[in-house]
């Protein structure tokens, strides 16, 4: 009975230690993207675009974008990084250049939330004025 109980004690603990790791790593691997919006400036200018975003699961992104800019496409290198709480809500900042001719380079900021174990990311711009909202997908390979 005591060798019982000893291996269920191990086995649980084995359990909680596999589950007690970063919340970062939640967010990791090959990500399709999509999003949408609008800059609001002087007047609405739609924006919508579709990517690869990859994360380390260590907190930092890579990725490339294609950014369409009230009729403007733009093919964006991406990095940045991201945070993750132990419920699964967090942030990120993304830094965008290399554009292409008439494309500015910049950043922004989103929040976001984990859903399906890290399968889905949805995110919200947090860029005031501006309104977006992007959805990533997980690869599956």
């Amino acid at each position: 009975m005591a060798i019982v109980l000893a291996f269920v004690l191990l086995q649980q603990n084995g359990e909680a230690n596999a589950q007690s790791g970063s919340p970062l790593s939640l967010i990791s691997g090959s990500y399709a993207d999509i999003f949408s919006g609008y800059v609001v400036s002087s007047s609405l200018q739609p924006f919508a675009g579709t990517g690869l975003i990859i994360s380390d699961g260590q907190g930092h992104l890579t990725g490339h974008e294609m950014f369409n800019l009230n009729g403007q496409a733009c093919f964006y290198q991406l990095s940045g990084t991201y945070t993750v709480a132990t419920d699964g809500t967090g942030t990120n900042h993304i830094n965008f250049s290399k554009g292409g001719s008439g494309c500015p380079s910049g950043s922004y900021t989103e929040s976001l939330t984990v859903a399906d174990g890290g399968n889905k990311i949805l995110l919200s711009n947090t860029n005031s004025p501006n309104v977006g909202t992007e959805y990533w997908y997980r690869n599956r390979t």
